[in-house]
């Protein structure tokens, strides 16, 4: 995808589909999303219309009244658009896994 090409909803819900999210609203035109397997993770994806960037992307984690940013980018092309989501995918797998082991050594 060239940089002169807009993001479009079917592609990015693609997308976001392979990483284990699923689509919930646009708001201000953000698309939110929600990872099925991890509660409260949430990606928000903003196009960005001039300059050499296509999209922000922010990934942020719910808990109760707290709202906390964990991972944000400017994406200047489709594949940094897909690097973005699948490392922070990556992290949250990583963090899921060190997570159990603690509670593993723990009990």
């Amino acid at each position: 995808m060239s940089k002169s090409v807009s993001l479009n909803l079917p592609q990015v819900k693609s997308l976001m589909h392979y990483f284990g999210y699923k689509y919930v609203s646009i708001e201000d035109g953000t698309w939110k999303f929600v990872h099925k397997v991890f509660p409260g993770n949430y990606c928000f994806i903003k196009q960005r219309f001039g300059g050499s960037f296509i999209a922000s992307i922010e990934f942020r984690y719910q808990s109760g009244h707290h709202n906390v940013k964990m991972d944000a980018a400017k994406v200047k092309s489709w594949e940094g658009l897909c690097n973005a989501v699948r490392n922070h995918t990556r992290a949250l797998i990583f963090r899921r896994e060190v997570t159990n082991q603690f509670i593993q050594q723990a009990a």
